[in-house]
């Protein structure tokens, strides 16, 4: 750590919700967990930076938010910054990505739009395969 940036501390969030569509109180994915760590100047920082990325991915939290000090897993940066970011949902992990300042990294995981694009087409092919089993039957 450099001397610039000792006034970071290193803090693991993560708290349960609901993936979805705040707005319309639609959650097509059910019950999540989300989690991430935070390198911040103190705990209200790394719960901005928190909120912020849980809402550009559909997260709504149900009750708080849990933080923790912890040890650090990537070094200190300039400014502060998210990583380790978590969304799981079903008990399986629905996508993880990381922040926008290392897009350059490849995410992995399917991202929200591709789970939505598999809840909406999975029932519209299994009912074409059926309705085709049919025809073929008689």
């Amino acid at each position: 750590m450099s001397q610039d940036n000792q006034q970071f501390k290193h803090y693991t969030l993560i708290s349960d919700g609901y993936v979805g569509d705040s707005t319309t109180k639609m959650h097509p994915f059910g019950n999540a967990i989300f989690g991430m760590k935070v390198w911040a100047s103190n705990a209200s920082e790394a719960v901005d930076i928190y909120n912020q990325i849980g809402e550009q991915k559909g997260f709504e939290i149900a009750r708080g938010i849990d933080i923790f000090d912890s040890k650090p897993e990537e070094p200190c940066r300039d400014e502060a910054y998210g990583y380790r970011i978590s969304l799981i949902t079903h008990g399986k992990l629905l996508e993880t990505w990381v922040p926008l300042k290392d897009e350059n990294v490849p995410k992995s995981g399917l991202s929200v739009s591709d789970w939505i694009l598999i809840i909406v087409f999975t029932p519209v092919v299994i009912i074409l395969l059926y309705t085709l089993w049919l025809s073929l039957a008689n």
